[in-house]
């Protein structure tokens, strides 16, 4: 049983990274996408 709760927790964990990692770069992807830049600066 102590097997199975370390494998459920490593799993859970590394689904939640992912899953804050896919939200940490679709925000930063909207971001540059909505504040578009020119050669000088931003507009």
């Amino acid at each position: 049983m102590k097997t199975l709760t370390r494998k459920l927790s490593r799993t859970a964990i590394t689904l939640v990274l992912v899953i804050l990692a896919f939200i940490a770069i679709f925000r930063a992807w909207v971001y540059y996408t909505e504040s578009p830049w020119t050669r000088d600066a931003r507009f």
